[in-house]
This record gives structure tokens, sequence and C-alpha cells, in this order.
């Protein structure tokens, strides 16, 4: 019985450039991967040239709080005005997440600074028997709060007079208007020269 010569099996190199040869005689084109067929972490971040994955690329959501290391985003990483009011969840920005000293009074809105109290005083020496007036007044830009006076030291007499205060109230006085000042008016009755002083305490809004 004759024995006929086994032909040896093609080997995995030769059909994988059959199939190529095939492909290129008859104009065919390699398939893309779509979303979902690449394996696991086929495509490393070394593989990834830089700019390639950017925000438009990104599904909505895909990138979550879970996903960012610890200390991934840096403020030098964020873009200028990326992250606004309207682009933060409510309540994600907390005093505890906030550096010390990383927001300045500056950096909040003007209706949102705490103001700055300041006091503006006036002094003055009264001779004995005269009647004189102080007003001490805010700045410009600043807004009066209270006021009231001061001094009065060693005017007591002999016979137990003293300087008196005879008004103390804001200035000016008319109805319905902001005042600026505060307002004193010192009366010496006693024998001796009396130092008052007047003061307005006022609020910086800027």
């Amino acid at each position: 019985m004759p024995v006929w010569p086994t032909e040896p099996r093609p080997r995995l190199a030769l059909a994988v450039a059959t199939g190529l040869i095939v492909l290129a005689a008859g104009g065919g084109a390699v398939a893309q991967l779509d979303e979902g067929d690449a394996p696991p972490a086929s495509v490393g971040t070394k593989a990834l040239k830089d700019g390639a994955v950017t925000g438009v690329k990104l599904a909505d959501g895909a990138v979550t709080t879970r996903a960012i290391r610890e200390g991934g985003v840096r403020s030098g990483r964020i873009a200028t005005n990326a992250v606004t009011n309207r682009t933060l969840a409510n309540n994600s920005v907390t005093s505890t997440k906030i550096a010390q000293g990383g927001v300045q009074r500056l950096d909040l809105a003007i209706s949102a600074r705490v103001p700055i109290v300041v006091t503006r005083i006036v002094g003055a020496q009264i001779p004995v028997g005269v009647t004189d007036s102080l007003v001490a007044r805010c700045a410009p830009g600043e807004v009066m709060l209270s006021g009231g006076f001061g001094g009065l030291p060693n005017t007591v007499g002999p016979g137990g007079t003293q300087a008196n205060v005879l008004a103390s109230r804001p200035d000016p006085a008319a109805d319905g208007q902001p005042p600026v000042g505060w307002f004193v008016t010192f009366s010496n009755l006693s024998t001796n020269l009396a130092s008052v002083t007047a003061y307005a305490v006022c609020a910086q809004s800027g």
C-alpha cells in the first residue's frame, strides 16, 4: 500500500501574512477599536501623547473625585476661570478645605466683607467760663456707626462745679440724612481749663 507524503501545516506567521495580503489586494482596512473593545489597562498613560485627552473628549461625569489621586489637581493645572460658583456642587467647599489665608478680604465681594472699624478723634481745651463745640468726622467714603465724648479731667472746682456736656449727637442732625460725624457741645463752668474730646466710630466699606 503506497504511503503518500503529508503536507506540513502552515505556520501561524504564514497564515497572518496571507491574511494581510488578501486584505491589501481586496482594498480592505483594519477596523478601529470602538469604545469597550480595548481590554482593561491596554492603554497606559505612557501610550497617550500630551494633549491627547481633552475636556471635550471626556464623557459627563467620567472623572469623579475618587478617580483623582491626592494632590493630583493643583492650582497651576486649573485654567483661569475654569472653576466658578456654578461649577461647584452645593456645600463642596467648606471652611476645612480652605487653606489658612487662602481667602483674603479683597477676594470677597464688597457686600460680603466685614467692615474695618476705625475711630476718628478730635480734642480741644476749653477755658473757664467758655462754651464750645467739637465735631469728629469720618473720612470720605467711611460710614459712621456711633460716637461720643471724653475728657473733662481736673474740671472740678472748689465749689463742686465742672465742665458740662450740653449736646452729644450725630452730625448732621437732620431727619433722614446719613450722619458723617459726631457733634458735642461743652460748657466749662469749672475753675480749671477743660481738656475734652469728641469721637466718631466709622466703618470702612472698601
